[in-house]
């Protein structure tokens, strides 16, 4: 008996791939479609929608759920600044860069990496924005300095991410983050996947508007 070509279980799995990335996104745009989601529209598409994933778990998203990774914004005058604008502004991330993977054929260390890049990369806003009495989104201060940095470090408590992911997390902002140029130029070489990670981002936030 010969032995089985493994080129062809190669091909089966980016085939079985590539069909999960565009089923993923033609979900995510028929969310995108509609910005006028309730909290409970948000966290029932959340756990539909992810809950399956091998390295995601509903209790994870439920612990993201319940810091309010459903409600707060993505800011308090830029893009996203309403109820639940972090939690759009993450998934047009993950369809931005689903699309980028599929288009493109980047490669990723693993599958998932792209929806929980997306999903993660802006955590460090759970503890960033609070109400004040009248209601009002404010700005709060984060104990933890570093806008990539702290939603990296923050990852890190519900998921074990790979270097390539850790990294693309920490320079999402791209050459936002002045102070980290040096850095952000030796991560774009040792992980190209970087600056697609930043080109989705700014697209979630400046064409799609969340």
């Amino acid at each position: 008996m010969g032995q089985e070509d493994p080129r062809i279980d190669i091909k089966e799995e980016y085939e079985m791939r590539a069909a999960y990335y565009e089923g993923m996104m033609k979900e995510l745009e028929e969310y995108l479609d509609n910005r006028y989601h309730t909290v409970g529209e948000r966290i029932d598409f959340l756990l539909s929608n992810f809950s399956d994933l091998p390295c995601l778990s509903e209790s994870i998203l439920r612990s993201l759920i319940d810091r309010d990774f459903c409600l707060n914004p993505a800011s308090t005058k830029y893009h996203g600044a309403y109820d639940g604008g972090l939690f759009d502004h993450s998934l047009a991330v993950v369809h931005k860069l689903l699309e980028l993977t599929v288009n493109l054929d980047l490669k990723w260390k693993r599958p998932e990496s792209p929806i929980i890049i997306g999903l993660f990369h802006d955590l460090c806003k759970l503890d960033t924005y609070e109400k004040d009495r009248e209601g009002t989104w404010q700005y709060r201060t984060p104990i933890i300095p570093g806008h990539g940095v702290a939603s990296a470090l923050i990852a890190e408590r519900y998921v074990d991410l790979t270097e390539e992911e850790k990294i693309c997390i920490v320079h999402h902002m791209g050459a936002y983050e002045k102070d980290f140029w040096n850095s952000y130029d030796a991560a774009v070489k040792e992980y190209p996947n970087v600056l697609f990670v930043h080109t989705a981002d700014m697209f979630a936030s400046k064409v799609y508007g969340v």
